[in-house]
């Protein structure tokens, strides 16, 4: 390298160098601070010391009754989604738009093959499968052409390792159907899934719908565990946040999309990690309508030990604060409705905020050592814990779910170890973006077989959730 251009180059040109550097200089002057104090003036030590215990104290008490009103004001927000939601009603409608499957596939040797049968399975006539092999290493692209290659409906497209929303784009340009299902390479689907969410696409201003998923492969605790998360957050919670059209996410597990406004928001982005959740709130903020159709079922493997599920939830929690951060204008704009109204402030104060502050707060609990305010978070915490076996009774009544006594039994200790693992996953999601940390997709290790257990299952309880 020349000596000129050393001498314009940044001495910190990486923004994570420069941070970690700023945090350092911090804790090196409180550090110098507090041994400048000690040496000289021992005195003066003991008096802030004794000043930042009532600080500290006062601080504490101001936080529980801060924390009590957003916690009030959450269980009102729960509570309004799961009034909200819809009771299991299925419709079809006479007309049939041509729909396409796009479905990207990366090393999915084991599920590929099940999840395109289960697509060539549905009752909906005018449909076709694209299948986009992301550069997989393993037999995907060799099984696809084994299995599928004398079907005229499945077209299957190649191309290098790009990413899963590269995958996506290339398959939506491919398509020609006027609805795009969208789906993960390890989901099955229930046979009148296609025509249930393209009944949907009636009225013009709506541009995607979520289906109902289930966890398909309940062989472990942690899978259980995402049993019951997936009953009572994402498909009550989804369905009532779809009735003030402020829907999350429509998720790769089962989801269809109008390909004229997919196309219109420039396709999936790759800014994020979480592409899926960025083109629905892109649709959001343009004004379409996005819904959910509780009847429409579809079964997932859900990562299957505590390794694998931290990968996943890290990946969806840092996407979420990249989402947070890409619409942070459409916060509280009236303008922006259920976006800017509704799914924004519930992202930035409950999902965000509430639980980091929720941490801190309880750390200063435990250190304040108040027999009365440690008593009332105590309290707090019971009262939480027993919403959400309530929430889940209700998820039980409004989506018609099958439900096990075990179900009733993972509830509270779920909710416990999901409130202890998760807040983790937020405080390091965050530190990495404070850090500028490049976060990676870290891909999900799939077993397959495990999933194809509870299928022949599915029909019939899709037949039990019928209405009277």
């Amino acid at each position: 390298m020349k000596k000129s251009d050393r001498k314009g180059r940044m001495v910190f040109a990486d923004p994570t160098h420069r941070r970690v550097f700023i945090l350092a200089v911090i804790l090196a002057a409180l550090a110098l601070t507090i041994l400048y104090l000690k040496l000289f003036y021992p005195t003066t030590l003991i008096e802030i010391r004794y000043k930042i215990f009532e600080a500290r104290f006062s601080a504490v008490v101001i936080y529980n009754r801060v924390f009590l009103v957003l916690m009030i004001l959450n269980f009102v927000k729960l509570f309004a989604y799961a009034v909200a939601a819809k009771k299991s009603r299925p419709r079809k409608s006479a007309k049939t738009p041509t729909v396409t499957a796009v479905i990207p596939a990366y090393n999915e040797e084991k599920t590929i093959a099940d999840t395109v049968r289960s697509v060539l399975r549905s009752d909906y006539k005018k449909l076709d499968v694209i299948v986009v092999d992301d550069g997989s290493s393993d037999r995907t692209l060799e099984i696809l052409h084994t299995e599928f290659s004398s079907d005229g409906r499945v077209t299957v497209l190649t191309q290098k390792n790009a990413g899963k929303s590269t995958a996506l784009n290339n398959g939506i340009a491919a398509a020609k159907g006027e609805l795009l299902l969208l789906l993960d390479a390890d989901t099955d689907i229930a046979p009148d899934a296609v025509s249930l969410l393209a009944a949907h696409f009636d009225d013009p201003r709506t541009a995607a719908v979520s289906g109902n998923t289930r966890v398909g492969n309940v062989v472990s605790l942690i899978t259980m565990f995402q049993r019951v998360e997936y009953i009572r957050d994402f498909n009550l919670i989804k369905n009532g946040m779809a009735r003030f059209n402020a829907m999350a996410v429509v998720p790769g597990a089962l989801g269809m999309w109008r390909s004229s406004a997919v196309r219109e928001c420039g396709g999936f982005s790759t800014d994020t990690l979480g592409e899926d959740r960025d083109l629905t709130m892109a649709l959001l903020k343009k004004g379409y309508k996005v819904g959910f159709e509780p009847a429409a079922f579809s079964e997932t493997e859900a990562p299957h030990n505590l390794r694998n599920f931290m990968r996943q939830r890290f990946r969806w929690t840092y996407a979420t604060l990249q989402c947070i951060r890409k619409y942070l204008s459409c916060a509280f704009n009236p303008a922006k409705k259920g976006l800017g109204l509704v799914l924004m402030p519930d992202l930035l104060v409950f999902q965000t905020v509430l639980p980091l502050v929720t941490t801190v707060g309880l750390i200063g609990n435990l250190f304040a050592l108040n027999l009365f305010e440690l008593e009332l978070i105590s309290v707090s915490y019971i009262v939480a814990v027993c919403t959400e076996l309530i929430l889940f009774l209700l998820a039980k009544r409004v989506t018609r779910e099958k439900i096990h006594a075990y179900d009733l039994l993972a509830v509270i200790p779920q909710r416990i170890v999901y409130g202890v693992v998760c807040t983790f996953l937020l405080f390091k999601a965050v530190l990495y973006a404070f850090l500028g940390v490049t976060v990676l997709w870290n891909k999900v290790e799939r077993r397959g077989k495990a999933v194809r257990k509870e299928i022949p299952q599915l029909e019939k309880d899709k037949q039990e959730s019928q209405p009277d």
